[in-house]
């Protein structure tokens, strides 16, 4: 069985802009190919198996987060696939 698959390269470049005190808007540059991403964004001192919520497919460089608490740091990632 033969796959001429390649993986997608990750996103690079990451920036949050237009943060409130319960939202940001993430952006991201990204070189090659990918059909989608998913992002995932968890409060920073919580433990893995408190998740903040789903992560979020979307097909574009651009997604806003919602419903994050006031004065609360977040890690998020941007996964290609």
């Amino acid at each position: 069985k033969l796959c001429l698959c390649s993986e997608p390269a990750p996103p690079k470049s990451l920036f949050a802009v237009n943060k409130t005190q319960t939202s940001v808007t993430l952006l991201w540059v990204e070189e090659g190919v990918a059909d989608f991403f998913e992002v995932f964004c968890q409060q920073v001192g919580s433990s893995q198996e408190t998740k903040l919520q789903e992560p979020i497919a979307v097909s574009s460089h651009v997604v806003t987060i919602s419903s994050l608490l006031p004065a609360t740091a977040y890690n998020c990632s941007v996964t290609s696939f």
